[in-house]
């Protein structure tokens, strides 16, 4: 069993990495799975870890953060002296709360700005776990390094805001010691549960702007370096921050809509769990040739052996579909013009 850690961003992560745990315990027995397999899971409301949905205890594996410091001071001084955190849209200040244990009330950039805060805590926990299941002998397998599963909604507040700080602290400082797989749950599985968006009004939005940010720090590769600010520093990235990203929705091939968040993760967890035992490897090197290296997915002469098992990717590129609209929107608009008589001409 290669060395793996499972990473459960926020409310819907911490279900999916206990489903996962459950299934290795029914395997193993509790406090019998091996040590070579991990699991970490955080969330900014403290409580989360007591939810009586989980699947199994994992207040062992939670990272409780519990800051000394005052959010919303914080923010204040950091920006009015130094010029930071830009990218904290004033309207979003009102949800910064003074403690963190607050939760991030489902605003991305607040999820951002708790992780940024914590982000020493969270990369000193990993730091142990990480020598932990290194150290175990599993000979020629750790060749390949440690695979981290991170797992999060791209709909929320504290797994949108954090996955990419978080994969990207991951990737600077373990670097090609560890390949990072994230999935990402979208907002179809929040609105089904909420139809009318009382209780969840900023799925859409903080899914499609997640999807945009991924797509922008994905495309970094040597010749495309993409600059971001994380904390008080200025960094360049220059490769991909995942080895790979699923999205995950809430809609079978059989067109069967799912109702509810909690059966969601128990399908991720079990995915999870099958890439961690005895079957990953065989599911690791389908993914390996469709993996994404310097800007693209490296299928090369395996495309059609690639097609033939069914490996699909869709990358989503936010500027050049948005360009794409505008271009639809402006023949639209010349259509409609000449049908009315204009004397304007597509020229």
């Amino acid at each position: 069993m290669k060395p793996t850690i499972y990473l459960g961003l926020g409310g819907t992560g911490n279900l999916a990495v206990a489903q996962a745990k459950k299934l290795y315990e029914e395997e193993y027995g509790k406090g019998n799975i091996p040590a070579s397999i991990a699991f970490v899971t955080l969330d900014f409301q403290t409580d989360m870890d007591d939810d009586p949905d989980l699947a199994t205890d994992i207040k062992d594996d939670f990272i409780r953060i519990e800051a000394a410091v005052n959010p919303r001071e914080f923010l204040r001084i950091r920006k009015e002296n130094n010029g930071q955190f830009a990218w904290m849209f004033d309207g979003n200040v009102g949800s910064v709360d003074n403690r963190i244990s607050k939760g991030a009330k489902a605003v991305r950039t607040t999820g951002r700005l708790y992780t940024e805060i914590a982000l020493d805590k969270v990369m000193s926990r990993f730091d142990v776990i990480k020598q932990r299941v290194t150290n175990i002998d599993v000979g020629a397998q750790m060749t390949g390094g440690i695979n981290i599963h991170m797992v999060m909604s791209l709909a929320g507040g504290t797994g949108a805001g954090s996955f990419l700080t978080i994969a990207n602290a991951l990737r600077e400082k373990y670097s090609n010691t560890v390949n990072i797989y994230g999935y990402g749950v979208t907002h179809g599985i929040f609105r089904a549960m909420d139809p009318m968006g009382v209780l969840t009004p900023n799925v859409e939005l903080n899914t499609i702007s997640s999807i945009i940010d991924l797509d922008q720090l994905q495309s970094a590769s040597q010749s495309n370096p993409v600059e971001l600010e994380l904390g008080s520093r200025k960094i360049v990235l220059r490769e991909p921050v995942f080895d790979n990203f699923s999205i995950v929705d809430n809609i079978s091939e059989s067109g069967h809509v799912l109702s509810s968040i909690k059966s969601l993760c128990e399908v991720v967890g079990t995915c999870l769990y099958a890439y961690g035992n005895e079957a990953g490897d065989k599911v690791e090197n389908v993914l390996n040739n469709v993996g994404w290296k310097e800007g693209g997915y490296n299928v090369g002469a395996k495309i059609g052996w690639a097609q033939g098992i069914g490996a699909c990717r869709v990358v989503y590129k936010g500027k050049l579909m948005a360009e794409t609209y505008a271009l639809q929107a402006a023949i639209e608009l010349i259509r409609q013009l000449r049908q009315e008589g204009s004397n304007i001409h597509p020229e």
